[in-house]
């Protein structure tokens, strides 16, 4: 009898545990057959930079990494590397010394023992996840860019041949003879939902497959063909983006259930939650609603403004929507308003790129993926970076490009223009925190999060108002998001009998930058953590200007773990 009862006992922990590890993994690009980009999962923010991988950049990476039983799988270009996702150490790497001719141009899939991606030779691949060593192969007759996607032991993929595919997942043998003809191009992943595959062409058609056969069970006629767009199936709905329109069909029949239309075109896949749905438009604005069989309304007074350009997909971990952008930025969101919980800009890696040139920023192909407590990013730098909440940091931002020059004598006729450049590439700039004080009194600047550029000009007025003759003292106050503390001081003299100093164009040009954000009123700022450290920079840390985040001086402090420094051999291989 007591035999039994721990059986039961063990039994009821099995199923209850089950889930939990399996929503700790991250097994493909939007994380489930529907494509749905959400995972129950939560995640603490502020983050930190845990480790960084490097290899060699490729520009418009949107292959997102998976992580399974505690290895990430990533690619950047024409390799696929497996690395602790813990430590960032290297594992094992295909092709194991050289590279693929052709290029990786999907996100990647773990399933049943196998890494899945496809490539633009036409083939898609299956690696044994233990050691990296090829399982099998399936060509097909046109570049691979659709991400595959595995429901009961089945592969579906689509290809530039017009095709979709169903591959059984252990042999890679076809299961749908032929596969499933089109009129143009599959470009985008294919969603599962209850007895049926929905899958879009560039031929605009969104058309819903019987799984087993690959017969046709409906289609839907789209006004245009959807350029980077794919179906996500939450329930019995699917949802289909096409220019600036989200249509809703049933998954069973794919009637028109109603539209959502945006006061923007998307620039990416909405994220579903179930009964939230979340999207990034061209407008740099993300907008959320609440979603029903029948309807949708408007969940936030006002949309979240990135104030970058994104063509990723958002992604949402339990009540946090993360955005990546072009030029660099991570962001993470509340679900409930919208409000900007924590933000970075990555600083590119150097080390991958082509002939060392040094690159002022990175772009964010790719949506993030969410595992064991980490967020994880392939940047088109090639670097794949993991950012945790327990990361230590106890270093304060850093400033550079400080403007007038410590200890310059010039006019004090107005505009004066006084900038800087501030950074942090561990945890990020806090932009509530950021302050300016002339003399001691605070002013009213600007800083603007995608520059990462403090800008202010002394005021014209009638009658004019020169700053006077002598000595001005100015002060620059910013924390990161864990509460380590900048507070940079340094001065300059105001002689108003010489001519007024020209503004250097580079500089004139930040300082009028739209979309900037205004610090915040003084109080509400720096240094409030109570574990947070301060730290005084030195003048010495200015260097050149630069367009983007600046990338830290010699012998600035020290950055996190970077387990890899890699130089591609061939990165010049055929190219779809």
């Amino acid at each position: 009898m007591i035999f039994r009862l721990l059986v039961l006992y063990l039994a009821v922990v099995i199923l209850i545990c089950a889930p939990v590890f399996g929503q700790s993994e991250w097994t493909m690009a939007r994380y489930d057959e529907g494509q749905t980009g959400y995972t129950p999962v939560k995640i603490d923010v502020p983050l930190s930079l845990s480790w960084q991988y490097d290899t060699a950049e490729f520009p418009d990476n949107r292959s997102t990494p998976a992580v399974v039983g505690g290895v990430v799988y990533f690619s950047s270009g024409n390799v696929l590397w497996a690395v602790d996702a813990a430590t960032g150490t290297l594992i094992w790497r295909y092709p194991s010394t050289d590279t693929l001719r052709y290029y990786i141009k999907t996100g990647i899939t773990v399933s049943g023992g196998l890494v899945l991606f496809g490539c633009t030779d036409g083939n898609l691949y299956a690696v044994n996840a233990k050691d990296g060593r090829i399982a099998w192969t399936y060509m097909t007759n046109g570049t691979i860019r659709s991400t595959p996607v595995v429901s009961g032991g089945v592969v579906y993929f689509g290809s530039d041949d017009n095709n979709l595919y169903a591959l059984d997942l252990k042999t890679g043998e076809s299961i749908w003879a032929g596969g499933f003809r089109t009129g143009d191009d599959v470009q985008t992943p294919p969603a599962i939902g209850p007895g049926v595959v929905i899958f879009i062409s560039m031929d605009a058609n969104v058309y819903g497959a019987n799984p087993a056969t690959g017969k046709l069970r409906w289609s839907y006629r789209l006004p245009l063909s959807p350029v980077r767009m794919q179906p996500i199936v939450s329930g019995n709905l699917a949802f289909v983006g096409c220019g600036g329109t989200i249509f809703v069909l049933s998954a069973k029949t794919g009637q028109l259930r109603y539209t959502i239309n945006l006061p923007s075109d998307l620039t990416a896949p909405p994220v579903v939650t179930g009964t939230e749905l979340y999207v990034m438009c061209r407008n740099k604005k993300i907008y959320a609603f609440t979603v029903n069989q029948s309807m949708a309304r408007s969940k936030w007074t006002e949309p979240a403004d990135v104030g970058i350009i994104s063509y990723a997909p958002l992604t949402v971990a339990g009540d946090i929507i993360f955005a990546v952008t072009r030029r660099g930025t991570v962001a993470a969101y509340s679900t409930e308003d919208g409000r900007l919980l924590w933000r970075q800009v990555l600083s590119p890696s150097q080390i991958g790129m082509a002939d060392n040139i040094r690159q002022a920023f990175t772009n964010i192909s790719a949506p993030v993926a969410v595992a064991g407590n980490s967020l994880y990013v392939i940047a088109d730098d090639g670097a794949l970076r993991c950012f945790k909440n327990t990361a230590g940091d106890k270093t304060p931002p850093r400033i550079f490009n400080v403007v007038p020059t410590p200890g310059t004598a010039m006019s004090g006729l107005p505009p004066v223009l006084i900038s800087a450049m501030l950074f942090d590439d561990t945890t990020g700039i806090d932009p509530s925190s950021v302050r300016l004080l002339i003399d001691d009194q605070r002013v009213d600047a600007t800083f603007d999060h995608t520059t990462l550029t403090l800008t202010y000009e002394t005021p014209l007025t009638t009658p004019t108002q020169k700053l006077s003759d002598g000595r001005h003292f100015l002060t620059i106050i910013a924390s990161d998001w864990k509460g380590n503390e900048l507070n940079y001081k340094w001065s300059f003299i105001a002689d108003n009998s010489l001519p007024p100093r020209p503004v250097p164009k580079s500089v004139k040009q930040k300082s009028r930058t739209t979309g900037g954000s205004t610090s915040q009123p003084s109080g509400s700022g720096a240094g409030t953590t109570p574990s947070g450290t301060s730290g005084t920079s030195t003048p010495s840390e200015t260097i050149a200007p630069s367009s983007g985040p600046p990338t830290p001086p010699t012998g600035g402090p020290p950055m996190p773990p970077r387990t890899r420094r890699d130089r591609p051999t061939d990165t010049q291989g055929p190219v779809d």
